[in-house]
């Protein structure tokens, strides 16, 4: 069974430390091995690489290991003691090796040094410097070096998790000094916190889908007698326990817990640990997933990526599949799976009755117009396609006709269908965790509310206030009242307060589609070139201008791009509407429509319109027949007589 790295919910349990809040915790001193004894641990809140990792002696090395010793050994490996010399500097000794922390003779053209552990003669002491909030800098006294280093934990990239020293000071690690408390009985778990993944049923002979949770358990000396464990809420035996090859009854070591689920639902299981009168307990949980999201046959909108709230849309024989907002009255927009004579396998057609195949290149004359495109097909279409579920439970779609080599050289066959990130086509990837190939099943009589303005023309206007969702969620109060504010032909559009006398100035509309549009105020002057003047965007008498509805990253809130320049349209200093190239959080609206101001991406906005329908659904996106009757995690979507959906999530307890 391979290890299944996973990113999950559950409860923490720390290794018997007692964390300073606020200013960290200066060490006291020792004279001896009465202690008392610190681990010195990564504080790096923003990188989760290094942070928590403690400084551990192997050998003459010192590395940066995860807190989760499952021996005696390996507890004082990471415990060390701080005594203080004449000179008031300081000297810090490993518990398990009885040496001192010392650098290493530096390396040529390198500016970096390797901690080693030395026995009574160490190449320097040390001394800490206080960085506020984030513990302590650990300065290095020796004067035959070129510079001070300070001691710093590399990255954990390709197992470089050794500790090396660093002159430059912006680089340096920061610690804390935690000190150690024995608790006795210990629990640590990898992930952590700790939770199974997403994953499907085994319903079928030869299954073999699980998830891997591991347990490390350390018993102190202090106690006595045997470690025993169970799992509760496990009566269809979902969850299996294998003790790892360095489980000792007596003082611990790791416990494999595999989740193999029997039926679609939600788990929630709890690991009791005991030894002598300690006992520990950890909840973990874990979904189990139905094999395929979707009724077979039957006709679905489906779309591709977390950043797109566009549909995959058949445009006719040999075209390219794009992804396009949603259109009810577009069968290329329905496609249906129909079952094989492969278990496991579909094929995919859409209503307008186009399959999908893929070339590498089309060529018209000498000209290649398609490069590693699917394409719509007309003909006999044998690809078959199978339903993935990624470790986030989110659901894919493998083309099962690719093959391919990987990055070790080996051939492998198929490959994920993939939204690309920022164009509207559909290419081949083989990327588990992109977030281009995550899909979303809508059913067809399912209402879809984009989030986007009507368009109006000059004849039929709809006017929309607009503001960056940055200032409308600021924590100033006169902030969370501007809006974009028309100034006049050839001046900076602003960010004013709203002025009700001169709400007109107030006024926007949209003329166009949703990916070639104008932005127009009420005296017709046009959202001009962004940059013109200075970072900022000024009113225009052409429509000259292009503008594109794009989502942002792995939201679903629209920001605004021109065309010409690829720029968005930003918040500059909550005072003008500015521009950006980068996919920037100040791009994203607030576009509320004038008439009772009803938001469309706007939070905390009055619900004042009629609820026509309601849909449940599952947590990974099943439509259900009706309301949810069984404990768990469920969507709820209600349906507005306008068509607009609002959805939330509901827990149904038992």
């Amino acid at each position: 069974m391979k290890k299944i790295t996973l990113f999950l919910m559950g409860l923490i349990l720390s290794l018997g430390y007692m964390n300073a809040q606020g200013s960290p915790e200066y060490p006291k001193f020792s004279t001896n091995d009465d202690g008392p004894w610190y681990t010195l641990q990564v504080v790096a809140p923003t990188d989760p690489g290094r942070n928590g990792r403690v400084m551990t002696a192997e050998g003459t090395a010192v590395f940066g290991r995860a807190n989760n010793p499952t021996t005696l050994e390996a507890l004082n490996a990471r415990l060390w003691r701080v005594e203080e010399n004449a000179d008031g500097e300081l000297v810090l000794i490993n518990k398990l090796e009885g040496k001192k922390l010392s650098a290493s003779s530096r390396p040529e053209g390198n500016e970096t040094l390797q901690l080693t552990i030395l026995a009574d003669n160490p190449t320097t002491t040390w001394t800490l410097e206080e960085k506020v909030g984030e513990g302590y800098r650990i300065l290095a006294n020796a004067n035959d070096l070129s510079a001070q280093p300070y001691v710093h934990q590399a990255n954990t990239y390709a197992d470089r998790d050794y500790v090396i020293m660093r002159t430059d000071k912006g680089w340096a690690t920061s610690f804390d000094f935690v000190e150690y408390v024995d608790k006795g009985l210990v629990v640590t778990t990898d992930p952590s916190p700790a939770a199974f993944n997403h994953v499907l049923i085994n319903d079928e002979a030869g299954d073999d889908n699980y998830s891997l949770v591991t347990v490390s358990v350390f018993a102190s000396p202090s106690l006595t007698g045997d470690i025993s464990y169970s799992v509760s809420n496990n009566e269809d035996n979902s969850v299996v326990v294998q003790e790892g090859g360095d489980w000792n009854p007596s003082s611990g070591g790791s416990l494999e817990l595999y989740f193999y689920p029997q039926e679609a639902k939600n788990y929630t299981f709890t690991l009791s640990i005991s030894c002598a009168d300690k006992t520990v307990t950890v909840d973990i949980a874990g979904v189990g997933v139905a094999k395929v999201p979707v009724q077979l046959d039957a006709w679905y909108r489906i779309q591709f990526d977390k950043r797109s709230r566009f549909f995959l849309t058949d445009q006719g024989a040999d075209k390219e599949v794009i992804a396009t907002p949603y259109d009810k009255n577009n069968d290329g927009q329905l496609w249906k799976f129909a079952a094989t004579a492969e278990p496991g396998k579909f094929t995919l057609v859409s209503k307008s009755g186009n399959g999908i195949k893929y070339r590498e290149e089309v060529k018209v004359g000498d000209e290649i117009t398609v490069t590693g495109r699917f394409l719509a097909d007309n003909g006999v279409n044998t690809n078959t396609y199978t339903f993935e579920l990624r470790k986030d439970g989110d659901w894919q779609i493998l083309w099962n006709e690719y093959e391919g080599i990987d990055d070790d050289e080996q051939p492998y066959n198929g490959t994920n269908i993939n939204k690309l990130n920022e164009g509207s086509e559909f290419t081949a990837y083989k990327y588990n965790p992109d977030g281009g190939n995550s899909v979303k099943f809508f059913p067809e009589n399912t209402p879809v509310d984009l989030g986007l303005p009507e368009f109006s023309t000059v004849s039929n206007p709809v006017w929309y206030y607009i503001k960056f969702y940055r200032t409308a969620t600021s924590t100033n109060e006169e902030n969370q009242r501007k809006r974009f504010k028309s100034e006049g032909l050839g001046e900076r559009v602003t960010q004013t307060v709203f002025d009700e006398e001169n709400k007109e100035s107030f006024y926007w509309r949209f003329e166009g589609t949703w990916d070639d549009f104008r932005i127009v105020d009420n005296a017709g002057n046009f959202f001009g070139v962004i940059g013109t003047p200075g970072d900022t965007m000024a009113l225009t008498a052409a429509n000259t201008v292009s503008y594109a509805f794009k989502t942002f990253k792995d939201t679903q809130d629209w920001q605004a791009q021109e065309k010409s320049s690829g720029k968005y349209l930003n918040d500059h200093g909550q005072r003008e509407v500015g521009g950006y190239t980068a996919d920037d959080a100040g791009a994203r609206l607030v576009i509320t429509k004038v008439s009772a101001e009803q938001g469309l991406i706007n939070p905390g906005q009055v619900e004042d319109e009629i609820v026509v329908a309601v849909v449940y659904y599952t947590i990974q996106g099943i439509q259900l027949n009706g309301v949810p009757t069984q404990p768990g995690l469920y969507i709820k979507k209600d349906i507005y007589a306008s068509g607009r959906v609002k959805a939330k999530t509901l827990l149904l307890k038992n």
